[in-house]
């Protein structure tokens, strides 16, 4: 069934995810829980880091198990594997879509804070980011509920295929808006950072101006390194179900599966990036 390279592809994958996951959920679960129970720490971007965080806890406690079952019973050849695929496939959505949705919201926040310093607290109230930390659940959980409806669903009607290809334009979509959102403000952060260092080296500013300007700094730096992991675990998963569709004539499905769940790996490994960040800035 399979070939010596897949299976040692699928073993070393189901082994990392196994690993990572259970470092993810202790490390995520130790930011969650310092931010919940001390109350000087639950401040509005604290808030939305313990969300990120329980999201990502998410991902090492369902989305990873999940995962690794499911290369477990491809490695053993238990099938069938289309409705255990499809409910991993879906979880991993729900959570990954829920996690990005955090990260626009957490960029948002820091632009404000960045760009906006004296109107910050005025702006970014607790109410509105619990608002937007439901709707970054809400986004992802209502399109899942979609997906699932479909699935459930028996026939192959022509209605069935429409709905299941709009359904995927909208995952596309969202995540096309999301991306749109962070680079817009993360490029405006970084000019806003750049006249802050110009200032810092160039005047001569009261101690209390100067010490903001170094945190608004230190925010953008810390940000650019969550970008950048953020990278690191999107891109490859971007770049394989944007060409999917050209691949599937250049490459076999078994050699397609394999890659794709590389990326999942790549994917699932920002959850344990994030952690990291935040415990070295």
């Amino acid at each position: 069934y399979l070939t010596n390279n897949v299976y040692d592809n699928l073993v070393a994958v189901a082994c990392i995810n196994f690993v990572s996951a259970i470092t993810v959920s202790l490390s995520n679960a130790l930011i969650v829980a310092v931010i919940a129970f001390k109350p000087q720490l639950r401040t509005c971007y604290n808030i939305l880091l313990a969300n990120l965080a329980w999201s990502d806890l998410l991902v090492g406690l369902l989305v990873q198990p999940l995962f690794v079952t499911s290369e477990i019973r491809h490695v053993l050849n238990l099938g069938p594997f289309c409705k255990f695929d499809t409910i991993s496939r879906i979880g991993g959505i729900w959570i990954f879509m829920a996690s990005f949705g955090q990260i626009v919201l957490i960029s948002m926040e820091r632009y404000i804070f960045i760009k906006l310093p004296l109107r910050y607290e005025e702006i970014v109230t607790k109410r509105r980011v619990t608002a937007g930390v439901i709707t970054a659940w809400a986004v992802p959980t209502v399109l899942v509920t979609t997906m699932i409806t479909l699935v459930s669903t028996t026939g192959e009607s022509d209605m069935y295929s429409t709905l299941l290809t709009a359904s995927d334009l909208l995952l596309s979509f969202i995540f096309l808006v999301y991306i749109t959102v962070i680079i817009c403000v993360n490029i405006s952060i970084f000019l806003q950072a750049r006249n802050h260092r110009r200032r810092l080296r160039c005047e001569q500013l009261p101690d209390e101006e100067a010490q903001r300007l170094c945190r608004s700094n230190k925010a953008a730096k810390t940000l650019r390194i969550i970008l950048a992991a953020l990278m690191f675990s999107y891109l490859p998963v971007t770049v394989f179900f944007c060409s999917a569709s050209f691949l599937d004539d250049l490459a076999e499905p078994r050699v397609l599966y394999v890659v794709s769940s590389w990326c999942f790996t790549f994917l699932s490994l920002g959850s344990l990036f994030n952690p990291l960040i935040y415990c070295w800035r």
